[in-house]
C-alpha cells in the first residue's frame, strides 16, 4: 500500500506536466437481470478541465489525504477512512467493473441533450498520450433548475431554461494504472459492490445448502447474505466443501473443532 506523500506526489503531476490531456465523460450504468452490464459513456468536448483539477487536487490533498488514515480497502471499514486497493492484484474487487467501466469509455458517444439520466462522470488525465488516472464522481452533472435566473446586462435576469453542467471540486474515487482509491462510502455504488457480493454470496451459499452440511441453513443464510457480511465469501472455495462434506463424522467433528464450532446431539452442524 503507498504512503501518503507518494500518493500526493502522483496527484500532483498532472499539475506539472507540459503534455496532459482531459477527457470529460459522463457515464449512465445498464443492467441485465438485475447485474450490471455495461457503462454507457457520453463525452463532452471543449470544457476546460484543467483548472477543475487545479480545485480537486487541493481539495482532496487537504480535506482526505492531510486529514484521514489511508488502509486497505474493506466494505467493513470506517467511513472516515481512505480506501486503499492495489490493481495490480488479478483478483482485485474492482477486475470486473473496470474493464467495463473501460469499455465504455473505449465506445463512447458524443452527449446529446436527450441523455439527461445519469449516474456520474468521469475526468480521464493522460499524459503523453497514455492514459494516467480516472477521476469518479456519483454527482449527476446535468441540472434542470426551476426559478433560476442568470444576470445579463444591467441587473436584467433571464430565466435558466436548458440543462446545466455542473461539475465539483470532489470526488468519490481515483484510479490510478496500479491502484485505486476510495474516498467516499458513494465509491462502492460506481462499481456496484453491494450487488456483486450479494450475488457471489449466493452462489457460495447453493453450494453450502446441496451439501446439506448446515442445520438451520435458512437462518445461516439470511445472516451471511447480508451487506457486508456477504463479502466473506471473497475467498470461497467449491472444492473445501465438497471435501469436508465427504468426510465422516468423526473426522468433521475434529475439523469443527479446531473452529469452535459445536455439534448438536443429532451431529449436525451449527454455528
Amino acid at each position: 500500500m503507498k504512503k501518503t506523500i507518494k500518493i500526493e506526489n502522483d496527484l500532483a503531476i498532472p499539475l506539472k506536466s507540459t503534455n496532459v490531456e482531459w477527457s470529460l465523460y459522463l457515464y449512465k450504468k445498464r443492467y441485465k437481470q438485475k447485474n450490471l452490464n455495461s457503462y454507457e459513456m457520453y463525452k463532452i468536448n471543449n470544457i476546460k478541465l484543467n483548472p477543475i483539477y487545479s480545485d480537486i487536487h487541493f481539495y482532496i490533498t487537504k480535506n482526505y489525504l492531510n486529514k484521514l488514515e489511508i488502509n486497505n480497502y474493506s466494505a467493513e471499514m470506517p467511513k472516515n477512512q481512505i480506501g486503499f486497493i492495489d490493481l495490480t492484484n488479478k483478483n482485485n474487487i474492482l477486475q470486473h467493473s473496470l474493464k467495463l467501466l473501460n469499455d465504455g469509455i473505449d465506445n463512447y458517444t458524443l452527449f446529446a441533450s436527450k441523455d439527461l439520466c445519469l449516474h456520474g462522470y468521469i475526468l480521464e488525465c493522460k499524459l503523453d498520450g497514455q492514459t494516467y488516472m480516472k477521476i469518479i464522481s456519483t454527482s449527476n452533472p446535468i441540472k434542470i433548475y426551476k426559478y433560476k435566473y442568470s444576470i445579463i446586462f444591467n441587473n436584467n435576469f433571464r430565466e435558466l431554461e436548458n440543462p446545466i453542467l455542473t461539475l465539483n471540486h470532489t470526488c468519490d474515487c481515483i484510479l490510478f494504472q496500479k491502484y485505486s482509491l476510495f474516498f467516499t462510502g458513494r465509491a462502492e455504488s460506481i462499481f456496484d459492490l453491494e450487488k456483486h457480493y450479494k450475488a457471489l454470496a449466493s452462489k457460495c451459499l447453493t453450494t453450502i445448502k446441496n451439501n446439506k452440511i448446515l442445520e438451520n441453513f435458512e437462518s445461516f443464510s439470511n445472516y451471511a447474505s447480508g451487506w457486508p457480511k456477504a463479502t466473506k465469501f471473497e475467498n470461497f472455495d467449491d472444492k473445501r466443501i465438497i471435501d469436508f462434506s465427504n468426510l465422516d463424522k468423526d473426522k468433521k467433528e475434529e475439523f469443527l473443532k479446531s473452529f469452535s464450532i459445536s455439534l448438536n446431539q443429532e451431529r449436525s452442524y451449527y454455528f
